[in-house]
């Protein structure tokens, strides 16, 4: 007989409250970053410092501010609270590819076999938070995939050119041309 407290595949009501309690503490200390306008270099150091560096093996005796001690903080409590430290860096790459999404969606459209123009229509999409459908075609000129992009504003800028680059980088290998059609 199951005994009511074991798992049955992930759907243990306990793991299910761990994994949003995660979910929430996560957004939270980025909400913490947004609020004191910190940089993914500061969330980094807070990090280090949290793991244990100090200033002068981090070579920043004396630059370190009040806020990335602040968050250092922060991390602890959570950490206390059962938020895995795997999170955090989890949260540190995130926020690192989101800063550094323009120079990757352009490095994944320039590897593309498709004409200029096209490069160029793919681009405009997040440059100009354009909505619609962009067909992906093979060689033989038949869709392999259409991808519905709607239309964002600036706050979802860099969430679009990653989502795009996960897309474009899904299908680099068959692709052979591209259509747009605007919405």
């Amino acid at each position: 007989m199951k005994n009511s407290f074991e798992s049955g595949g992930g759907n243990n009501i306990f793991e299910e409250r761990e994994i949003q309690e995660r979910k929430n503490m996560l957004a939270l200390l980025n909400s913490y970053v947004d609020e004191h306008d910190l940089s993914v270099d500061d969330v980094e150091l807070a990090y280090h410092i949290y793991l244990g560096a100090t200033e002068a093996e981090l070579g920043r005796v004396g630059e370190v501010s009040s806020e990335v001690y602040e968050l250092t903080e922060v991390m602890k409590e959570y950490t206390e609270k059962h938020l895995p430290v795997s999170d955090i860096a989890q949260l540190i790459e995130g926020l690192r590819r989101k800063e550094n999404s323009h120079i990757g969606l352009m490095n994944i459209i320039s590897a593309l076999p498709i004409t200029e123009r096209e490069k160029d229509v793919i681009a405009s999409i997040p440059q100009d938070l354009r909505g619609g459908n962009l067909a992906i075609l093979d060689e033989s000129g038949n869709e392999v995939v259409v991808l519905k992009i709607k239309s964002t504003d600036e706050s979802e800028r860099k969430d679009l050119e990653i989502e795009l680059s996960d897309r474009l980088s899904e299908y680099k290998d068959v692709v052979s041309a591209i259509q747009f059609e605007e919405m």
